[in-house]
């Protein structure tokens, strides 16, 4: 087993972590796992509950979350926030080689 294991049904059932007690709805259900490769892809809905296992190799493993919603939905500030807010983009920006600057807070000018 490695990388990430959904709770099978869980997205079926409608499991909300705020509401739901995740430690019944755990032994209800069963958590899928399979043997995960360099390169293989996982696409779930955000309904799913989902957990990460440990990393028992050598290697970095690398992940990325991408989610959208309809340009007139709003967005919340609190999500344009980078890395759990223990940088911000100043920081980030000033750290890096950024060529292009007019891509830097691109959100803003939408």
């Amino acid at each position: 087993m490695s990388g990430v294991q959904p709770l099978l049904r869980s997205s079926v059932e409608g499991a909300n972590v705020h509401m739901v007690d995740l430690s019944q709805l755990a032994q209800e259900c069963a958590w899928a796992s399979a043997d995960y490769k360099a390169g293989d892809c996982l696409i779930f809905n955000c309904k799913t509950v989902h957990m990460g296992l440990d990393n028992n190799s050598d290697e970095v493993r690398i992940s990325m979350d991408c989610r959208s919603s309809p340009i007139c939905d709003p967005v919340s500030e609190r999500q344009l926030q980078p890395n759990w807010d223990r940088q911000t983009w100043p920081e980030i920006y000033a750290a890096s080689e950024w060529r292009d600057k007019s891509l830097q807070y691109y959100w803003e000018r939408r």
